[in-house]
């Protein structure tokens, strides 16, 4: 990485995809394009939630705070997680699980200075079809 050229937060130094802001947010290594962080989508089995459901967890710096809805910031990267049916517009509420499922191969216990966070689609059609994604800004 050299500084002032390809260390921005918006900047892809390791050609994975994410800007740097993102890697750094979910853990990963922005110069490793093997590290992208640990973000995972899946289907809850029933009885985590009480149905099977569409399910975001990714891990975030600790002192993030997602309380007061789906947007997060910290260091200047915000995100924010979105949901969708038809991934046209992403404008379905989402909610966040608590406790976070935490996908069977990732370790139960967030890195040192991160925690886990799951996120689920807020709608009766979500059991069915849904999107989750994670934007940056």
């Amino acid at each position: 990485m050299t500084p002032g050229v390809n260390d921005g937060r918006t900047v892809d130094a390791d050609g994975s995809g994410l800007p740097n802001g993102a890697e750094f947010f979910l853990n990963g290594d922005p110069l490793s394009a093997s590290d992208n962080g640990m973000v995972a989508s899946f289907i809850a089995p029933a009885g985590a939630l009480g149905e099977h459901v569409l399910v975001l967890t990714f891990a975030a710096p600790a002192s993030t705070d997602f309380a007061g809805g789906a947007s997060a910031g910290i260091d200047g990267v915000a995100c924010t997680v979105e949901g969708s049916l038809d991934l046209l517009e992403f404008d379905v509420p989402v909610s966040e699980v608590s406790p976070s499922i935490i996908p069977a191969d990732w370790p139960q216990q967030a890195p040192a200075g991160w925690q886990y966070h799951s996120f689920r689609l807020d709608a009766p059609e979500a059991s069915q079809r849904g999107f989750l994604r994670l934007r940056f800004d």
